[in-house]
């Protein structure tokens, strides 16, 4: 039996990744295919426009065998943090042979050299990129200039999807995993590109027109099924949230806003300084942009107030991490996959939150009750009901 695994968000599910199924199929013949997906906010800090349910759905019509969560403090953290929640997922399954993600560059030695290096982090490495930081450059290009004085190929990180692929490779490497990684070229724009191509673009660009409500402009670009999906559920985007984003703002204090994941070096002043200016989040990030903190930065972090997850709550995550996995749902012509995982995974697999949260223990159960409470946010927006999550079935298709 060959499992693949793949990490996604699909925000929206794509023809690029449809694209990616397909070759997986076609250059590994795998038995299954294993997704795991963020939850309904984004690593980019933001909503997902579609609901975590409602994209399991189309990912498993796209041909996924399975589908698992990836946690809201991980889904929306930064790439390192990401994706090495995703790969411990995959590797607690215990079935996972290989796991396949896109790259601007497809030369995997490349790649897994750049990674070994930064697994090490050599002492001169250490000492280059603090003194990078203190000339007040951004982490990734701090990281890029330590890594080109050192010798190596930094221009690999000015891909958004190399970096998470060195992520990847990074974490397989730490975990000692048996799992193999593939990679693809990634064809059409790129992942944060406002470009198109005849049938790709990027979900940025997708995300964008869909603000813009201009469905029509998108249509050629997604599968039927998610063009449906999306005319016909309800959105949700960053800004959606400003009235409950503002609000916590004018009732937190600066020791407060310190204890929130990813606040740090006094950019709580700049937030609580600029804040009671603004209308948007949108607007609140073009305000705080400086060389320091790119958009993507502050976005995790005006995220991470928006739901109250502190450095404390992260950590507690972190910790032991998976103590389950979440299995968000599965297509039945693949049900023999249940057979292997009960026999092979090394988490508790969870397909009922209310049935799980009476037994499990106290540490599951309060981080559980922690992602209820983020869920419980995400569809403030929407017509789903609170604590919907508790009696929702399985999906199976």
């Amino acid at each position: 039996m060959k499992t693949v695994g793949i990490v996604a968000e699909y925000n929206p599910f794509h023809n690029g990744h449809l694209y990616q199924i397909q070759k997986v199929k076609e250059h590994l013949s795998p038995d299954f295919i294993v997704v795991v997906m963020s939850s309904n906010f984004s690593q980019r800090g933001e909503p997902t426009c579609l609901s975590q349910l409602e994209r399991t759905r189309l990912a498993l019509l796209s041909g996924a065998s399975l589908v698992i969560e990836l946690p809201t403090v991980f889904s929306s953290a930064s790439a390192e943090h990401f994706a090495t929640a995703a790969i411990k997922s995959l590797h607690a399954l215990g079935i996972i042979d290989h796991i396949v993600f896109g790259a601007e560059c497809d030369d995997l030695k490349k790649l897994e050299n750049l990674a070994n290096y930064l697994v090490k982090e050599s002492r001169e490495y250490k000492k280059s990129l603090k003194e990078e930081l203190k000339t007040g450059s951004s982490f990734p290009v701090a990281r890029a200039n330590a890594l080109k004085s050192a010798g190596l190929d930094s221009d690999l990180f000015l891909g958004s999807n190399n970096i998470l692929a060195i992520e990847y490779l990074k974490a397989l490497k730490r975990l000692n995993s048996t799992i193999a990684p593939y990679v693809l070229k990634r064809v059409g724009p790129g992942f944060n590109s406002d470009e198109i191509s005849e049938t790709f673009s990027s979900a940025t660009h997708i995300r964008k027109k869909i603000a813009e409500d201009y469905f029509q402009a998108i249509q050629s670009f997604v599968p039927d099924y998610t063009y449906k999906a999306l005319t016909q559920n309800p959105l949700n985007f960053l800004d959606t949230y400003s009235d409950i984003l503002f609000y916590r703002l004018r009732t937190m204090n600066r020791e407060e806003l310190r204890k929130i994941h990813e606040i740090k070096e006094g950019i709580e002043n700049r937030i609580l300084e600029r804040a009671p200016d603004c209308k948007t989040i949108s607007e609140l990030l073009e305000r705080l942009k400086c060389k320091r903190y790119p958009y993507s930065s502050l976005s995790r972090m005006v995220l991470n107030i928006l739901l109250n997850i502190t450095t404390k709550d992260f950590k507690a995550f972190e910790k032991g991490f998976p103590r389950y996995i979440r299995v968000l749902g599965f297509r039945k012509q693949d049900e023999q996959i249940w057979k292997a995982l009960k026999t092979n995974a090394k988490a508790s697999l969870v397909t009922n939150l209310g049935d799980f949260l009476k037994d499990c223990k106290k540490e599951s159960r309060r981080l559980l009750q922690k992602e209820m409470i983020y869920s419980n946010l995400y569809h403030l927006k929407t017509d789903r009901l609170m604590n919907a999550e508790l009696t929702q079935k399985l999906m199976v298709l």
